[in-house]
């Protein structure tokens, strides 16, 4: 079995500040994707097919990707004080 190169609470700090710098860019980008969503919205924002669909609705739908993101590395972060192991 592979053992690893780094001790056992090296890679715990190491996990630890992947998942905070992981949250902090999709935090960004969901916060972002919510204001572009509204933006769509409230200006009616079309494509440029013959179909002309409303773009609040992809908008929307990366937005709340990204927001169910954040939600995950949460999560994630808040595995060690649940006393639960991480896989």
């Amino acid at each position: 079995a592979f053992v690893g190169l780094l001790p056992p609470l090296a890679n715990r700090i190491r996990l630890w500040l992947v998942d905070v710098a992981s949250l902090v860019f999709c935090a960004f980008f969901s916060w972002k994707s919510w204001t572009l969503a509204h933006e769509a919205w409230v200006d009616g924002q079309v494509t440029n097919s013959m179909w002309s669909a409303p773009l609040a609705i992809p908008y929307v739908l990366m937005a709340s990707g990204m927001t169910l993101l954040c939600v995950q590395i949460v999560l994630q972060l808040l595995i060690p004080f649940s006393g639960a192991s991480r896989r």
